[in-house]
């Protein structure tokens, strides 16, 4: 039995269906346990919607249904969350000047599933345990 075996049944359903039926294997690079650290999210509201940041604000493309031209569905990026560690990455990549997309910044913690960092990019995947606590996550204001 390896570490996945172990954490399966943690992950949304997309996940496990994938990882079980062999078509989802970590990538080499994956930390399984790390520090805590803090990173930004970016999510999508209604102008007037304060609800709290919760799960759906960080579901991955494949929960989505989104594939994005290019880069396709079978890198193993798709099935994660992705967020910054820096907000200035996070306005290098997302055009952030749209009323309904917002910046979360908040803990990546080895408690709510395996990472893998791009250190150049300063970009995390998560792969999020379905029932992660996100509460340490806020909306923050950041300058264009």
């Amino acid at each position: 039995m390896n570490i996945e075996d172990t954490l399966i049944d943690k992950f949304h359903a997309i996940l496990k269906e994938k990882i079980r039926n062999k078509e989802f294997e970590f990538p080499d690079d994956t930390q399984f346990e790390y520090d805590d650290f803090y990173a930004y999210r970016c999510f999508f509201r209604d102008k007037d919607d304060n609800t709290p940041i919760n799960r759906e604000d960080f579901r991955s493309h494949a929960e989505l249904g989104i594939v994005l031209r290019g880069r396709g569905s079978k890198k193993p990026e798709y099935l994660g969350t992705s967020l910054f560690r820096t907000v200035e990455e996070l306005n290098n990549i997302q055009s952030l000047n749209k009323p309904e997309k917002r910046v979360a910044r908040g803990k990546v913690f080895s408690n709510g599933g395996p990472i893998l960092i791009n250190y150049s990019k300063e970009h995390v995947c998560w792969w999020l345990f379905e029932h992660v606590d996100l509460s340490s996550y806020k909306e923050v204001h950041v300058d264009e």
